[in-house]
């Protein structure tokens, strides 16, 4: 063990940190605004898993935590207290304005709640960053940068780890490997893959039970008219899982030259919502106990840097493909309208109202960045943005079983459907 001066001189130390705020790497001490750089080792250290974490190691950095079932989907990183979103209603409607926050995964503009894994810094830029980072920069810039493949030697890491939930009845886990394989002296690959699940403590004492054709089961299926819906208690309905995997090639053959090539595949489960939802009337409120989200994510970029003597070129080309699908219980907001007025779906108490919703979000964007060397009177940055191709789609379908009469005495299953696209 080190004596306790030799430890306080090490500490006294000041590291170089070197960030890429700018478009070019420099000295964080050198940017000219208010910025934070978060190390892998910090991150690691601090036991930070998610963007959702680094709220607990930024100051300034604020994000409401509405569980798995919302964040994945929903950019809710507030800086410095701008937000143009209704936090409560992201429930419902994810991405319904422009975040104020914007996320860069290495050059690629698109906000998840990505896992921290192999991640060599994180910077956050405090303050308007339009001219850099796009319209969606009001209040700053999120951006994760990934350790790039290591030309010099091999390496290989496996981590996990174990943890338990208050009310919850199974514990949380997770696994991550990474490696690093030098294939020559000028090309190098580098891979992560994981999984990791969150278990639940929200549960359900009063749910629905659905039949496979998706109508509710009635407790006395002779007395259709008068009979409750059948109901049961269902666990842990907000615990979610996350399957990834990360691979990464790069060539470079001097030092004038480097490309690189990642592509990365990522699946997201959410079971419910992490939140009681109590209905109108809580004796006859239908509850669906599986309020399900189910993501799938693919990245691919290639990026190529040049030094052209005066500056660097660099040239990023990137695509993304991002969707989900997920069920929405309007039950007790539907109940609430239909005994407030017998107008509204003619005033029957007994339905089970849920949406199902869908969203393909897809862009393609290339970048071309001219990057001065710094040294002299002046720095400057050029640049173009091209926005190739994109799409943004989505579907709310809205269903309601009502149990009525037929007016001859039997009973008949009505369904409404409503249909929304933007």
């Amino acid at each position: 063990l080190a004596s306790p001066l030799a430890r306080a001189a090490d500490s006294a130390v000041l590291q170089e940190v070197v960030v890429t705020a700018n478009r070019r790497e420099e000295n964080v001490l050198t940017v000219l605004y208010n910025i934070t750089a978060i190390s892998a080792k910090q991150i690691d250290d601090a036991g930070v898993k998610d963007l959702q974490g680094l709220t607990r190691m930024v100051p300034g950095l604020v994000s409401a935590d509405l569980g798995p079932r919302v964040n994945s989907t929903n950019s809710n990183l507030i800086i410095p207290g701008l937000n143009a979103s209704d936090e409560g209603f992201g429930f419902y409607g994810p991405n319904l304005a422009v975040p104020l926050v914007s996320t860069y995964i290495d050059d690629v503009p698109l906000f998840v709640n990505y896992k921290l894994t192999d991640i060599e810094r994180v910077e956050v830029l405090r303050g308007p960053q339009g001219t850099l980072y796009g319209s969606g920069a009001v209040g700053g810039t999120v951006k994760l940068l990934h350790h790039q493949p290591d030309l010099t030697g091999f390496s290989a890491s496996l981590t996990t780890d174990v943890s338990g939930t208050y009310h919850s009845s199974s514990p949380s886990y997770s696994v991550d490997g990474i490696i690093n394989i030098p294939l020559s002296e000028t090309v190098a690959l580098r891979a992560s893959a994981g999984y990791s699940r969150l278990s639940g403590f929200i549960d359900d004492a009063h749910a629905a039970r659905f039949a496979s054709n998706g109508q509710p089961l009635l407790a006395n299926p002779a007395s259709p008219l008068t009979s409750d819906y059948l109901y049961e208690r269902v666990n842990d309905v907000d615990e979610a899982w996350t399957k990834y995997g990360r691979a990464a090639l790069r060539w470079k053959p001097d030092e004038r030259f480097s490309l690189l090539v990642d592509y990365t595949h990522r699946i997201d489960h959410s079971g419910g919502f992490s939140a009681e939802q109590i209905g109108y009337n809580y004796e006859t409120t239908m509850f669906i106990p599986r309020e399900t989200l189910d993501r799938t994510l693919d990245i691919g970029a290639v990026t190529a840097t040049v030094d052209v003597g005066f500056a660097t070129l660099t040239s990023s080309t990137s695509y993304y493909d991002n969707q989900y699908n997920d069920v929405v219980d309007q039950s007790s907001s539907q109940e609430y309208y239909s005994l407030a007025d017998t107008i509204y779906y003619g005033g029957y108490p007994r339905y089970a109202a849920y949406n199902f919703d869908y969203s393909k979000d897809q862009s393609a964007v290339e970048e071309l960045r001219l990057v001065s060397k710094t040294g002299g009177p002046w720095d400057w940055i050029g640049g173009a943005l091209f926005h190739l191709d994109g799409s943004y789609r989505s579907a709310v379908n809205t269903a309601v079983n009502d149990l009525q009469s037929d007016g001859a005495g039997g009973t008949m299953v009505d369904l409404y459907a409503t249909n929304f696209r933007e």
